[in-house]
């Protein structure tokens, strides 16, 4: 396996031309690059029962949609200081209850804050980002929103009634106020306060145009999910091809969470589609499997076995397609209808996410994340990108070379180990939930029969909210009703921030199975599939 990977490595590296420069601007390299931040401070005027017991700092690899809480513990003194790893400079979400703030965190950038009850102040040093928060973003973005330019709101008001007509409108419409935009940005004519640094000005900017891409493709992706006369593309597609070094070459995505989500969701249903067409579900190993991998993956076994070729060819013409035809295929696609290249950063960024976006296990999974890697490989050409790829590598051959990953003990930390201690000794079903969460009710409604077939087992099904979100009286009477007969848990927002954090959440519903030993297990959403979890859990 480290002779593949090396094998790899090298080759990668001849490929992307690690020693070509590439201008990003203002923006240095070691922003893209991943490191810590030191978080520090304390919190002011607190009672000893309104102090949070943790700071839950949320971190996303945007390269792989990976997430993780990472949790800064508060002293007896309301001081804190600890480490957040970063994986790239990046809009950071802090629960310091009752506060959240979202700094625009850079590598090496030592964030200090202070909180009182009603407010809070933040200092940044050594942090070339630290002059710009979200809030500043918003307050700009409504200036250029209101401005003659005219409307670039959410499209969902031109979406809602699905009419292709009204949908055409509202794309061309906003390419023609992105196109004055982006002639105006270059001949410096947005008004952006003296105060920001120019590194500042050039988020602010980008921040601009990610919204309007942002609105485009989200009516690309309502009309996609109906039917009808396709929309017009023509247009759309000179507009891409024109700008596509501001909208799709731009790097600055990494700092702006605000738009991401929305923004990358939609742009892997709709633009990027010929990528991510035909992917399925990971399928268990079978006598068939070789096969029927190479059906509905296009990967390749690594040893050609009998009868494979005999069976495989007919699936595709007599001639084996592979993972490089269908990257290959799909850029080609998606060039002739938007006019974007493979090249450009969130093209890259696209593919990606096609090769460990995805959530594969064990020996099997490794197979699947190392044919779709070498077929990626040639086309990744941008360093920042190549960067991330090949870290994102790394870490998936450390993962499968017979190392052991810990596993996580939920009474290792003390809150968790307080709310749960009476539970210990049993296999554990915590779902984190609240009554406003359509999905989560579903799920408890869902999960009804299994907990009487549970009964007599030494099976908790432990149903926890945040006393911050519910009202616990509404809350305790639907759950009457509707006979969710669990353990009904309501814990105050200090408990709730801190379990977030160990158990590694961000909203609701939230499974996590707990063996008997205490040890963290994920859990299925499928009923059918977490009974058979929980038996095996009781064996």
């Amino acid at each position: 396996m480290k002779k593949l990977v090396l094998t790899l490595i090298v080759a990668f590296a001849t490929v992307c031309g690690f020693a070509q420069a590439i201008d990003h601007g203002q923006f240095n390299d070691y922003m893209f690059r991943g490191g810590d931040v030191v978080f520090k401070g304390r919190f002011e005027n607190y009672s000893q029962s309104e102090m949070p017991q943790y700071v839950v700092a949320n971190v996303m690899d945007y390269f792989s949609l990976q997430n993780q809480n990472q949790l800064v513990k508060v002293n007896a003194d309301g001081t804190f200081c600890g480490t957040v790893k970063l994986p790239h400079s990046q809009i950071c979400f802090i629960d310091a209850s009752p506060h959240t703030i979202i700094p625009l965190l850079s590598v090496g950038d030592t964030l200090e804050a202070v909180f009182t009850p009603n407010d809070y102040v933040l200092n940044s040093r050594n942090n070339h980002l630290a002059d710009i928060f979200t809030e500043s973003l918003n307050e700009i973005y409504k200036r250029y929103a209101d401005s003659p330019y005219g409307d670039l709101s959410q499209p969902y008001i031109y979406s809602k009634d699905g009419n292709r007509d009204t949908i055409q409108w509202a794309i061309e419409r906003n390419i023609d106020i992105m196109e004055q935009a982006i002639k105006d940005i270059r001949r410096g004519r947005i008004v952006i306060p003296d105060s920001l640094s120019p590194l500042a000005c050039e988020m602010v900017k980008s921040n601009i145009l990610f919204k309007g891409l942002s609105n485009i493709v989200e009516l690309l992706e309502t009309w996609r999910f109906s039917s009808g006369k396709p929309l017009d593309l023509r247009k759309l597609k000179k507009f891409f091809k024109k700008y596509e070094k501001e909208l799709f070459d731009n790097p600055c995505i990494l700092f702006n969470s605000s738009t991401f989500w929305a923004l990358f969701n939609s742009l892997r249903n709709t633009i990027y589609a010929p990528l991510y067409h035909g992917a399925t579900a990971y399928a268990p190993a079978g006598t068939e499997q070789d096969v029927a991998d190479y059906a509905l993956w296009h990967i390749l076994p690594r040893e050609y076995r009998d009868g494979f070729l005999e069976k495989a060819l007919p699936l595709s013409g007599d001639t084996l397609y592979t993972q490089e035809d269908k990257i290959l295929q799909g850029f080609e696609k998606i060039d002739d209808l938007y006019g974007i290249s493979s090249s450009s950063f969130l093209s890259q960024m696209a593919l990606t996410l096609y090769v460990y976006g995805q959530h594969f296990e064990g020996v099997d999974g490794d197979k699947y994340i190392t044919e779709k890697a070498k077929a990626a490989m040639p086309f990744i050409t941008d360093p920042v990108v190549a960067h991330h790829f090949l870290e994102l590598y790394r870490k998936h051959v450390v993962a499968n070379e017979n190392t052991v990953v810990p596993m996580l003990n939920a009474f290792a930390n003390e809150v968790a180990d307080r709310v749960l201690s009476p539970y210990k000794g049993n296999v554990m079903f915590l779902d984190f939930w609240s009554y406003g969460c359509g999905p989560c009710r579903a799920g408890m409604l869902e999960q009804r029969e299994l907990v009487e077939r549970m009964k007599g087992k030494p099976v908790k099904f432990i149903y926890i909210a945040s006393t911050e979100y519910d009202d616990l009286e509404h809350s305790t009477q639907w759950l009457k009703e509707k006979g969710i007969n669990g353990e009904a848990l309501f814990v105050d927002e200090r408990d709730w921030t801190a379990l977030k954090g160990v158990f590694n959440f961000t909203g609701t519903p939230a499974l996590v199975l707990i063996g008997r030993d205490g040890f963290v297990h994920d859990a299925s959403h499928d009923v059918n599939a977490l009974e058979k979890e929980i038996e095996e859990l009781l064996k």
